[in-house]
C-alpha cells in the first residue's frame, strides 16, 4: 500500500459504513410501527455485530447483534433473532442470485478447479454442521429421545410465536423498501470492492466490476463459515479464489509473480475490510463501554438492566 492508495481505502471505509446504515434501515422494516422508532435504534446493534465478529471467533457477533437490541430496548429475544435470520436469508438469496448469474455466465467456459473444490467444501461444511447440531440435540443437550421430543415440541411452539413478528412485512410498501435497500446494499458492497482493486497492484485488465462481483460472492460465502476472528484465513482464501477465477476468465497466466500479487492483494483486502468494523467498535465503546466489557467478560446478563430474554 502506498500513500496514493489512501483515497481508495477511505472510499472503501465510507461505503462500508453506509452499508452498515442500510443494514439498520432494512432491519427496521421487520418491526411493527409501534416498535420502530429511528434507524439510530438499530444502528448500534448492527455495529456491535460487526465489531464482535471481528474480535471474537465463530461469528458470535451474529448472536450479539440481536442480543444487544433485545437487551437494550426490552424486546423479546426470540422474535429479534427471527428477524435476524430472515434478514440473513434475504442476503443469502441476493448473493445466491448473483452467484447463479456468474455460474451461468461461466458454465460454457472452464471453471477453475479451486472454484469447484470450494463449492464442494461448502456442501461438506453444511453436512458436518448439520451432523454436529443433530449430535448436540440428541446426546449433549438431552438425556434421551423423550427429552429430545419434548424439547423440539416446545421449541416449535416458541418459534411459531416468534415467527409472528414477520407478519410486520406483509404489506407491499415494506416489502418494496426491503428489496430496494437490499439492492442498494449490495451495490455499495460491490462498489467498495471495486474501489479497493485500484490499491492492489493488479493488472488493469483485472480491475473490473466482474472481478469485484467475484470477490463479493466469494467473501460473502467465506463470512458464512464460523472461523477465526475477522474470518482470518477464510476471507483471504476467498479473495485469492475470486482473483484466480478472474485470471481464468481474462486468459491471464497465473505465473509465480502473479500469484504473489494475488496473495498480496488478498492481504490488502483483508486488512482494509476490518477497518470499518473497528471503527464501529470504537463508536460502540464510546457509547456503550459497559456493554462491550460485559460481553468480553462473558457477563452478558449484566450488560443492560431489566433484560427480557423470552
Amino acid at each position: 500500500p502506498k500513500i496514493e492508495h489512501l483515497p481508495y481505502f477511505a472510499t472503501y471505509i465510507l461505503l462500508a459504513m453506509l452499508s452498515f446504515w442500510l443494514q439498520a434501515a432494512r432491519w427496521k422494516y421487520f418491526f411493527s410501527d409501534a416498535d420502530r422508532t429511528k434507524i439510530e435504534t438499530f444502528f448500534p446493534s448492527v455495529m456491535a455485530g460487526h465489531f464482535f465478529n471481528t474480535i471474537l471467533p465463530m461469528r458470535v457477533g451474529e448472536i450479539i447483534k440481536p442480543y444487544h437490541l433485545s437487551s437494550k430496548y426490552q424486546i423479546p429475544f426470540k422474535p429479534v433473532v427471527t428477524t435476524c435470520i430472515a434478514d440473513k436469508l434475504i442476503d443469502i438469496a441476493a448473493i445466491g442470485a448473483i452467484a447463479f448469474i456468474i455460474f451461468y455466465q461461466t458454465i460454457l467456459n472452464t471453471i477453475s478447479i479451486g472454484f469447484q473444490a470450494t463449492t464442494l467444501l461448502y456442501v461438506l461444511i453444511a453436512i458436518v454442521t448439520a451432523g454436529i447440531i443433530y449430535y448436540f440435540l440428541k446426546y449433549a443437550y438431552t438425556k434421551d429421545t423423550a427429552d429430545l421430543k419434548r424439547y423440539l415440541e416446545r421449541s416449535v411452539i416458541e418459534y411459531k410465536n416468534a415467527l409472528r413478528i414477520l407478519e410486520n412485512i406483509k404489506d407491499f410498501q415494506k416489502i418494496t423498501g426491503i428489496v430496494l435497500l437490499t439492492v442498494l446494499l449490495w451495490i455499495l458492497v460491490v462498489a467498495g470492492n471495486f474501489t479497493l482493486l485500484y490499491a492492489t497492484g493488479l493488472p488493469e485488465k483485472l480491475i473490473t466490476i466482474d472481478t469485484a462481483v467475484y470477490i463479493t460472492v466469494c467473501t460473502t460465502f467465506a463470512y458464512a463459515i464460523p472461523s477465526a476472528p475477522a474470518s482470518l484465513g477464510t476471507y483471504n482464501y476467498a479473495v485469492v479464489l475470486a482473483l484466480e477465477q478472474a485470471l481464468l476468465k481474462n486468459n491471464i497466466a497465473a505465473n509465480p509473480e502473479m500469484q504473489n500479487t494475488i496473495v498480496l492483494a488478498s492481504g490488502i483486502f483483508y486488512l482494509v475490510s476490518i477497518l470499518p468494523d473497528f471503527i464501529a467498535g470504537l463508536f460502540l465503546v464510546m457509547a456503550e463501554r459497559k456493554f462491550v466489557l460485559a460481553v468480553l467478560r462473558g457477563n452478558w446478563r449484566g450488560s443492560f438492566p431489566g433484560r427480557n430474554s423470552t
